[in-house]
């Protein structure tokens, strides 16, 4: 378990080696660079040493053409994340054989999706232009903008279907100075056309509006004046079927600008590394002479950078330990040897480690690894996690923060297969199902210490003991932080007597079943119920000895503290509260096994009502059940052992928020290097 030793360092260099060291640094990602809280004397024209592309043309690109881009293999894009895997050397000779027409392709995607989109627009016109015409085929005339007279006013509108017969009679029974024809009925709309005399226009006006007559609106038809309806909605399908076969070949044109996805994916994690390289001149000293920037980085690393840096720059560019600022915070970066190093993904889920923490990971790995595997406890389902995580892990081309996720996820699998044997967890089934796998001496599952469903007590204790001893590790962890901190009467008079008294009482309550469970009379119950007295005295006279020791008076210490001791002890009542909550365990173990019974049996009883087709219905209902148990207890099992570690332990000594150290190094989007030119 460790911390990484940081050490701040200094940079200085003329600027003419500022294109050479930043590349280094980037492709190295060793320092973590701070932000330099003054000024910088930037050239005013804004100088950029690295960038040549807009990312967001090739972003846009990209979004255009991915649809159109031939589909890839679902396995490979799951091995790879969906990311291009090769080495340096590879993706850098793509880069530079088409970097020369990459103008051309982010150009062409753009001119085209303007196209595109204006001839969309047309095309969603073109639909209602020609119902409209088309509702106007029988119309004795041409197109025009008015067709009234000094002598008649004439509408053409649409009614809904039906309320033409309404329309006519209302007008018909006031005046016969007009004369009505019913165009066409489209859809659910009537059109029709109105002409009235002079004298009765305000009075047909009044009608047709209150009857929902909706007149045409002829003016987006000017070009089309003087031809006839017909003459028009020709050329509106015309145009239509041009639209249409423009559009398909632009289509087509995108296909094969498609062929460049992957080119222009690459292109894009090169250009963003072009931009990342440009905004640290945003963080750090930069004139027209000189450079500047302090850093973190790791303390076993200076040493070889700074010679690189004396061997490349003879003095131009210089590397110096600095020391820190007061109150400034140092980033926090943790090591941890293999198979622990996974479980320090839970750590960051809750925060990195705070100045005055210790790196937790080393305690919370194997506690994290005995929990899950108590609650997912299946041989079926952990097999299942460790074989696809164990697959990814092998052949799948992912980051080293992916991978350590994998790997957490395969350990947690291992411990769900150990916890199914020692419980009996096989997908639900039961002894007289698997008999090939029945102990004759115990008739349980070989490797089984006991039925859980028949034996829940012992399970209950079991999982209140495994809290117990976790929550007395977090107390003696407390405990060890304030000796760290320099408080070390804390240790020995309130973290090892309360580890005293609840350790104590545990294996008082407990001393049988682990007597039993081992075979020999190895635990005194007397014993462990005098370590939990003589914690308890411990804990009632330390309480006062530090009131002392705090700047308590000694008269108010004795006079006060007794009363105050006493309340000490009353604080049993957190840790048996905060015991209770390892309860879950056993919940979520018996859970996975009862819901896995009850599907098979319910797949059993719906296959036997079913004829025929009943081992059809008994497959699907099978691997639902399990699909859903599986997924449930999956998440169940992470979030409650995840807030185990949360709430219970860290609780106790941790307090988190530690500042992540971020090197400044190479962001990946779309490519996955395989070999780095180091």
């Amino acid at each position: 378990m460790a911390k990484v030793a940081l050490e701040k360092v200094r940079i200085v260099g003329l600027k003419e080696h500022y294109k050479i060291i930043v590349p280094r640094i980037h492709q190295l990602a060793n320092l973590h660079v701070i932000p330099q809280e003054t000024s910088t004397e930037l050239s005013s024209d804004g100088e950029r040493f690295f960038h040549r592309y807009d990312l967001a043309r090739i972003a846009f690109a990209l979004e255009v053409l991915t649809p159109y881009e031939s589909k890839k293999s679902k396995l490979d894009a799951m091995l790879s994340g969906g990311k291009i895997v090769m080495d340096e050397k590879q993706a850098r000779s793509r880069v530079d054989g088409f970097v020369e027409q990459a103008e051309d392709v982010l150009s062409k995607v753009a001119k085209l999706h303007e196209e595109m989109v204006r001839q969309e627009n047309e095309l969603k016109k073109l639909p209602g232009k020609i119902e409209l015409v088309s509702a106007l085929e029988s119309f004795d005339s041409t197109l025009d903008q008015n067709y009234s007279t000094t002598e008649t006013k004439t509408w053409l509108g649409s009614v809904a279907k039906g309320d033409e017969q309404s329309i006519m009679a209302a007008l018909a029974a006031e005046t016969s100075l007009l004369d009505i024809e019913v165009l066409s009925t489209i859809g659910e709309r009537t059109y029709l056309r109105i002409t009235s005399h002079a004298e009765v226009v305000e009075f047909v006006s009044g009608v047709v509006g209150e009857h929902g007559f909706e007149p045409f609106d002829l003016g987006s038809f000017s070009e089309y004046y003087g031809r006839s309806p017909r003459e028009v909605k020709a050329l509106f399908e015309t145009e239509q079927k041009d639209l249409g076969e423009s559009l398909a070949a632009i289509k087509v044109e995108y296909k094969e600008l498609a062929t460049h996805c992957d080119d222009l994916r690459i292109l894009y994690d090169f250009e963003l590394w072009k931009k990342q390289k440009d905004d640290l001149q945003d963080s750090i000293y930069l004139s027209d002479r000189s450079f500047a920037f302090e850093a973190w980085m790791d303390k076993r690393e200076v040493k070889e950078f700074q010679k690189w840096i004396e061997n490349a720059f003879a003095g131009d560019v210089i590397l110096e330990v600095t020391e820190k600022e007061e109150g400034e915070e140092v980033p926090m970066l943790l090591e941890n040897k293999t198979g622990i190093r996974s479980f320090e993904t839970i750590i960051g889920m809750y925060g990195l480690p705070g100045k005055d923490d210790f790196d937790p990971t080393i305690f919370v790995a194997p506690f994290f690894f005995v929990f899950f595997g108590i609650c997912l406890s299946d041989v079926g389902y952990g097999t299942l996690v460790t074989l696809v995580s164990l697959f990814f892990l092998l052949f799948g081309k992912m980051s080293r923060a992916a991978k350590h996720s994998l790997a957490l996820l395969l350990f947690c699998g291992v411990g769900a297969v150990i916890g199914g044997v020692l419980l009996g967890g096989y997908m639900g089934l039961t002894t007289e199902q698997l008999p090939q796998l029945v102990n004759p001496e115990t008739g349980m599952f070989y490797g089984q210490l006991f039925n859980p469903l028949e034996q829940p007590l012992i399970f209950l204790k079991l999982c209140l003991f495994l809290g117990a001893f976790h929550i007395v590790l977090g107390i003696l962890l407390s405990g060890i932080k304030s000796w760290r901190a320099g408080k070390k009467l804390i240790l020995l008079l309130e973290a090892i007597p309360w580890a005293m008294i609840i350790g104590g009482l545990l294996i008082f309550g407990f001393a049988g079943d682990l007597n039993t469970l081992l075979g020999a009379q190895i635990f005194s119950a007397n014993l462990f119920k005098l370590i939990a007295l003589i914690g308890a005295g411990v804990l009632y006279v330390g309480h006062i000895i530090l009131e002392m020791v705090g700047g308590t008076s000694v008269a108010k210490a004795l006079l006060v503290g007794p009363i105050t001791g006493g309340l000490k002890l009353f604080g049993i009542t957190n840790y048996m509260a905060d015991l209770l909550s390892y309860s879950r365990l056993m919940a979520l173990g018996m859970a996975t096994g009862v819901v896995a019974y009850a599907m098979n049996l319910t797949a059993g009883i719906l296959g036997g009502m079913i004829p025929v087709v009943g081992i059809v219905v008994l497959v699907l209902f099978v691997l639902f059940g399990h699909t859903l148990n599986f997924a449930l207890s999956l998440l169940a099992a992470f979030i409650h052992t995840g807030r185990l570690q949360f709430v219970e332990f860290f609780s106790k000594f941790y307090e988190g928020g530690g500042k992540t150290f971020r090197p400044f190094g190479r962001a990946y989007r779309y490519l996955f290097i395989t070999k780095e030119n180091i």
